[in-house]
Order: structure tokens, then C-alpha cells, then sequence
């Protein structure tokens, strides 16, 4: 459902632009943010089972070590969601500019999925993500807000020391 509306959503964003001739590159505007919040999302989602009072037994003794069952985590939560959204978003805004082209006979520059700075995006996708990782497996609810909460404490902590020592 949710990447039926955000499919449906870059279509009718580029539709719309289109139609006022804002005819800049804004696919990458609208996938960086899809990458990074949709990611983090899923990935402070992960471990949720983890912490449920009734679910938490049944998922310790599944067969597999602990480290079979963290690394299927990551690799899901990281090259998983970074490549299916890499792919899943190049279609979603093929067709959206196909339309464009069918109605207004013109339209935005295609989505380059393999495109320098796209690659170097998901990149820092894979890295940063790790940190939502380490918060989904420590915190038992709200993992996502509460991990934002620690990383803007610990910026305000590093660029006070930072400001006390200069």
C-alpha cells in the first residue's frame, strides 16, 4: 500500500509539474527523500518483534544463530530496500514521464538510477542506515524518533566540546 502511494504520489508530482512547465530534473529531489526516510523508517521497524512480550520467545528460538538472523535483517533493510527502491522508483517515474509525454508531448529528464551522485546517495544510505539498525535492536518503542532524539543529543553534546575546546 505504502508504495502504491508514493508511486501514485511522484506520478501526479510530476504530472502537475509538467503541466506548469517546471521542467527541471526533480527526480532525484524526490528520491533522495524516499531513500533516506522511507529507510530509516523500515529499518527502526525491524527488530520490533524483538521486543513484544508474546512474540519475543517465539522469535529467540527460531532455528539460526543470532548473527543468521541480525545479517538477514541488514541485508534487507540495506542493499534490500536501497536497490528495490533504486528500481522500483527508475519505473515508477519511467512511466510517470511517459505520460507526461503522451499528454503534454513533453516532459522531465528520465530518472538515471545509475547516475554518479545516485550511487554516491545510496552509498550514504548504506552506511547511515546502520545507526537506525543499532536503534531498532536497543530501543523498545518508537525506535525511529527516539534514535533522531540521541543523534541531535549527541550533536549538541559534540558541538558544545567542540565550541569549549576552540
Amino acid at each position: 500500500i505504502a508504495m502504491a502511494a508514493v508511486g501514485g504520489f511522484v506520478i501526479l508530482v510530476t504530472i502537475v509539474t509538467a503541466f506548469g512547465r517546471q521542467l527541471g530534473p526533480i527526480h532525484n529531489q524526490m528520491y533522495y527523500p524516499l531513500l533516506f526516510l522511507g529507510g530509516y523508517i523500515i529499518t527502526s521497524l525491524v527488530f520490533k518483534e524483538l521486543h513484544l512480550d508474546g512474540q519475543s520467545v517465539f522469535y529467540l528460538t527460531l532455528p539460526g544463530s543470532t548473527l543468521e538472523k541480525f545479517l538477514s535483517k541488514l541485508l534487507v533493510t540495506s542493499l534490500g530496500y536501497a536497490f528495490g527502491s533504486l528500481f522500483f522508483y527508475a519505473a515508477v517515474s519511467s512511466a510517470a514521464e511517459g505520460i507526461n509525454r503522451l499528454i503534454f508531448g513533453y516532459g522531465h529528464p528520465f530518472f538515471n538510477p545509475f547516475e554518479r551522485s545516485t550511487m554516491i546517495v545510496v552509498a550514504a544510505y548504506l552506511i547511515t542506515q546502520a545507526v537506525f539498525l543499532v536503534g531498532s535492536v536497543y530501543f523498545r518503542k518508537l525506535a525511529f524518533i527516539k534514535t533522531n532524539l540521541y543523534l541531535w543529543l549527541f550533536g549538541i553534546v559534540l558541538a558544545i566540546l567542540v565550541g569549549v575546546t576552540a
